[in-house]
């Protein structure tokens, strides 16, 4: 067996018992007059699906599983990459592709030990890079942001994407994102261009970026939700993984909920507050951004949406000696941005009340405009021309 990835999850090799495609073609039968038999007519060829059967064993299983579960269960990941892992001898193999997470199966093969969970599941793939380009639509709107006015609306992908166009898929016209270029943002796992919808020499309305990106660049920049579990810091001393990935909001912490894009952190402490670090590429660490000095501090925090273009939550602040007077605060952190979107929430009236502004806006994004993107996939005939 390979190792193989589906999506940010690793499968290990010598946990898969199995694996195997199964195609399916949509047929009609009719029936003959005095006959025992039918004539059969193919209509079309169903997309293969995949089985994924194996276990995971040791001290991490039941939450290796638990990630596997909810990548299955998240609305947001329609198509997910699954392909020979970076670290696999094979750099590619015929089942590599774009899959639709169907069904899955957890269970501990010994109810009273959480040494050993199986899953047995299936997915259905969609296609390939050669069939099918990477899609992040926009839908750009002014927002409420009381912590600055910059009348930008930035956009990110990765910067191993090649391929890379403006589409309209009304029109299917297509345009070079030339002039519409920022920068390149290094972040922890990889680096990302960032373009701006409001550039003038662009003539599309709400396009969508197409590119095409090799499978084992999937998911290295995307935003994440983390489940810290209770550990302050990410890896433990021997190097090994503590926090755990979150696909689903309805996801039950077991400790603070971190937004994370690999330019930025943000947690969401309900007891320490919230706290936000950057990264410096150049030292390779994570350094603290200071918070302002103020009487508001954090004191719910609710995860709203998970996706792979953008992940956010809705904060509620209080101010010291009015816990009845909250005011939230809808937090936005799209992949390549380096600092969070912090908008009035719909429930709330603005402005953000002064001190919560002074709290803040040291880690608060300056954009007035969100580009509300949203992540998927295009086939490769759409966008031709």
């Amino acid at each position: 067996m390979t190792e193989r990835d589906l999506y940010t999850l690793t499968i290990p090799a010598d946990s898969q018992t199995s694996t195997g495609t199964k195609a399916r073609r949509n047929t009609s039968k009719r029936g003959l007059l005095g006959g025992d038999t039918g004539t059969v007519e193919s209509l079309s060829t169903a997309p293969d699906q995949r089985t994924l059967r194996g276990q995971f064993r040791g001290r991490d299983a039941e939450p290796m599983a638990a990630e596997l579960a909810e990548l299955f269960e998240a609305s947001e990941f329609e198509a997910v990459a699954y392909s020979a892992a970076e670290s696999a001898p094979t750099a590619s193999t015929p089942a590599d592709g774009y899959y639709t997470p169907e069904t899955l199966d957890v269970r501990r093969l010994d109810p009273r030990a959480e040494g050993v969970v199986a899953f047995d599941g299936a997915m259905t793939r969609v296609g390939t890079r050669d069939s099918h380009r990477r899609a992040v639509e926009t839908a750009v709107a002014q927002v409420e942001n009381d912590f600055g006015n910059e009348q930008t609306a930035h956009v990110g992908i990765p910067s191993a994407a090649t391929d890379v166009r403006w589409f309209d898929p009304e029109t299917t016209a297509t345009e070079p994102p030339d002039d519409e270029f920022v920068e390149t943002r290094a972040g922890e796992h990889g680096s990302v261009d960032v373009y701006d919808l409001h550039a003038s020499s662009l003539s599309l309305d709400d396009p969508t970026l197409v590119y095409d990106l090799p499978y084992v660049e999937e998911g290295k920049t995307d935003p994440t939700v983390w489940d810290d579990r209770g550990a302050n810091s990410k890896f433990d001393e021997e190097g090994l993984l503590q926090w755990q990935r979150a696909f689903v909001t309805d996801h039950g912490f077991v400790g603070n909920p971190v937004l994370d894009n690999g330019l930025v952190r943000v947690r969401l402490d309900e007891k320490a507050g919230l706290s936000v670090v950057e990264w410096e590429d150049e030292d390779a660490l994570w350094a603290t951004v200071e918070v302002g000095t103020s009487e508001w501090s954090l004191s719910t925090a609710t995860v709203t949406r998970i996706g792979p273009a953008r992940v956010e939550a809705q904060c509620r602040f209080t101010k010291s000696g009015h816990a009845r007077s909250p005011f939230a605060l809808d937090v936005r952190l799209p992949r390549g941005f380096e600092r969070p979107q912090l908008l009035v929430a719909e429930s709330e009236e603005p402005p953000t009340p002064s001190g919560l502004q002074t709290l803040l806006k040291a880690t608060a994004n300056q954009q007035d405009y969100s580009s509300q993107v949203e992540q998927g996939l295009v086939g490769c005939g759409e966008v031709a021309n």
